[in-house]
């Protein structure tokens, strides 16, 4: 049961991350 909880914890982290990383991308340096 531990295994499914972290799991679902990456992957909301890993979405996190990636929409920072998208909108992050779409400003011009």
């Amino acid at each position: 049961m531990q295994l499914t909880i972290e799991r679902s914890a990456l992957l909301k982290a890993l979405g996190h991350v990636q929409s920072v990383v998208e909108r992050r991308n779409t400003i011009p340096i």
